[in-house]
């Protein structure tokens, strides 16, 4: 057998003989037995042989299979993967401990909202009941209400105070009752003051002097907050005062 670019013998051709040719297949071609000669063999491009194709494909195999790449033993790809898995987890742990500090933060504010607002708004507090002034009458020696006060009641609350009819006993420093007054229902708006005015005072007076008393009431009423919360409510008022009747004027006023 030959080789592209070479010379071989051949033996004689005759009519027995078959020329010694590529077969189409890989194998060795069959050669006759016919006298010898020398034959110049064509160059023959590897690209055109049938099997050289076969060849280098073989060669480039034992190639690859001499020369391992460093990454056929998955040591490589498997140290990508861990870190890839492992920079995922990071991220993954880090986001959870973001949401839980969140959380916290979320149900520490809920907490301090609702204790502040439990303090504050939803507080019920005691309404003030306090005399405030007193307007006399000109013929107030004579008359059975010779002057009329000015009551203030005080609402702390976020929510209005509805008080009832209340009556206001006057009391002489040995304890004996001296007068009183009526003090109608009414309203007290939210953290507001309401006042009364032009509250009689049925009480009998000295011809002139001065006349220390005590003023003794307690009122009932109902706080609602926000429309619904509701809660009852008494305040009590607990004066002292001198009425004079020469300057008709009500001094030294003080509650409790």
């Amino acid at each position: 057998m030959g080789y592209p670019g070479s010379t071989r013998v051949e033996r004689g051709h005759d009519s027995r003989e078959s020329r010694s040719r590529w077969n189409g297949s890989c194998g060795p071609a069959r050669i006759s037995w016919a006298p010898l000669r020398i034959v110049d063999l064509p160059r023959v491009s590897l690209s055109n042989d049938p099997c050289g194709g076969s060849k280098r494909k073989m060669m480039s195999q034992e190639h690859k299979a001499s020369y391992p790449l460093a990454t056929a033993n998955g040591h490589g790809r498997s140290d990508a993967e861990a870190a890839t898995s492992f920079s995922d987890e990071e991220l993954r742990r880090q986001k959870r401990k973001k949401w839980i500090l969140y959380i916290i933060a979320f149900v520490i504010f809920q907490t301090a909202v609702i204790a502040l607002f439990s303090m504050t708004v939803m507080k019920f507090r005691t309404p003030k009941f306090r005399i405030q002034s007193a307007t006399f009458n000109h013929n107030f020696q004579t008359s059975n209400s010779p002057f009329n006060l000015t009551i203030g009641v005080k609402n702390t609350n976020f929510g209005p105070y509805k008080f009832d009819n209340t009556t206001i006993l006057f009391y002489h420093q040995n304890g004996a009752l001296a007068g009183s007054a009526a003090v109608r229902k009414s309203k007290a708006n939210f953290r507001s003051t309401k006042k009364l005015d032009d509250v009689a005072v049925d009480l009998v007076m000295p011809d002139s002097g001065i006349l220390p008393l005590t003023a003794k009431a307690e009122m009932k009423g109902k706080v609602t907050i926000m429309f619904m919360f509701k809660k009852k409510k008494s305040t009590k008022l607990d004066c002292s005062m001198e009425v004079n009747t020469n300057t008709k004027a009500l001094q030294n006023v003080k509650c409790k």
